[in-house]
């Protein structure tokens, strides 16, 4: 007869999700050297991307920004429009991420209140993360006229919209909103005068999971 506890034993443990995550990271570490080899900015800007989203996932965010910083840096000597999709993608991403922390600040600063502790967290003003995240939204969606597909157009424009509502900003976000809106309404009723060109490689590699959402 076999025995439970024993059986039980056998089963493989269920890993953590910042178990995951981290070793997400080690491996998104490793990419980013083996691309140093060769340094071709395309690879660097995906594996730095790629960093980033773990750190994102790890809630460092001071570090994910760091590392977008330097895939944007990248992603800038990728040539033609692909270079131009591909930071426009990443700006997106690192105005999510400033919208993050301002609003992880906040936290920190109601879960002080509550506690009746009179030292404030040490962390950048919520006022200004949030403002930051609404400048480069902004500049997100300026480059992404730039692209030369319409539905990842329409897509980066929406991640901006949401970034600036969530920042406070509905009248911009509104405005980005009714573009996308606009944008969709001209793929449907003349599809033959919107580019049906994919993005190229270069610029869907580095986008990512976060160009599709």
């Amino acid at each position: 007869m076999t025995d439970p506890a024993r059986s039980a034993s056998k089963r493989p443990k269920k890993t953590s999700p910042t178990a995951h995550h981290q070793r997400a990271l080690n491996l998104a570490l490793v990419g980013v050297d083996a691309a140093a080899v060769r340094s071709r900015p395309t690879d660097m800007a995906h594996c730095l991307a790629e960093v980033a989203r773990c750190l994102m996932r790890l809630h460092d965010l001071r570090s994910a920004d760091a590392f977008l910083a330097r895939a944007i840096a990248w992603a800038g000597l990728i040539p033609s429009d692909a270079g131009q999709a591909a930071r426009a993608d990443l700006i997106c991403l690192q105005a999510d991420l400033a919208c993050q922390a301002a609003d992880r600040h906040d936290q920190q600063l109601d879960a002080a209140a509550e506690a009746g502790d009179d030292e404030l967290p040490a962390a950048p003003e919520p006022r200004a993360d949030r403002e930051r995240a609404r400048e480069l939204a902004l500049e997100a969606a300026m480059l992404a006229g730039r692209g030369a597909d319409a539905m990842w157009e329409v897509k980066l424009l929406l991640r901006a919209s949401d970034v600036l509502e969530r920042c406070g900003e509905h009248d911009d976000a509104a405005a980005i909103q009714n573009r996308a809106m606009a944008l969709m309404g001209l793929m449907q009723a003349e599809p033959s005068t919107v580019p049906s060109i994919p993005p190229s490689r270069d610029a869907m590699r580095v986008a990512g999971p976060s160009a599709l959402m």
